[in-house]
């Protein structure tokens, strides 16, 4: 990933509001930080993934490839940004229209190399990008919630806040982790 362009602030910023907003996660997630997401980058982030699978001297090993579709738009917004997480993973598709949906196959904590095969993350990027989440990322449901509060007295906006700024905190380091070693 050192060969791409890292991620901005402003681009990180983007993510984690479309992470906050991607799914109902204040339905899915605990009160307590104890679900893990994953969060790496990802060359292919945005283009939609169509799965092959070759036979014969291959053994039916399974290959993906890429469509023509263009990841201008989602690496424009997100850069290569990508998250994995057991709760409702979603794998970033831009559609016709700008919006964006899971139509290919999870393929978990792998990134496609030019080759069309799936390669594992190394196991040091993904203990680096795991951050532990809680229902408090998802956006609509929080941001104004001030007269609800968790069972230590914080109220469920602020609680949305101070994940966020953990999420971004942790981001940044990750990207550090990255670039700087």
């Amino acid at each position: 990933m050192q060969d791409f362009a890292i991620p901005t602030i402003g681009q990180t910023e983007n993510f984690i509001d479309f992470i906050a907003r991607d799914h109902s996660w204040y339905k899915h997630l605990p009160e307590d930080r104890l679900e893990p997401f994953f969060f790496y980058l990802d060359p292919n982030a945005g283009r939609q993934l169509c799965k092959v699978e070759e036979k014969g001297l291959f053994r039916r090993k399974k290959y993906y490839s890429f469509k023509e579709v263009s990841s201008n738009s989602y690496q424009r917004y997100y850069g290569t940004w990508h998250y994995y997480t057991n709760k409702y993973t979603v794998n970033f598709i831009p559609q016709e229209d700008n919006s964006i949906r899971d139509s290919r196959p999870i393929i978990g904590l792998n990134i496609i190399n030019g080759k069309g095969e799936a390669q594992k993350i190394p196991e040091e990027v993904i203990t680096q990008g795991k951050f532990m989440m809680s229902k408090f990322l998802h956006k609509r449901a929080f941001k104004d919630t001030h007269n609800f509060y968790d069972s230590n007295g914080i109220s469920f906006a602020e609680n949305h806040k101070i994940l966020v700024a953990d999420l971004k905190q942790h981001l940044c380091s990750f990207l550090s982790f990255i670039y700087d070693t």
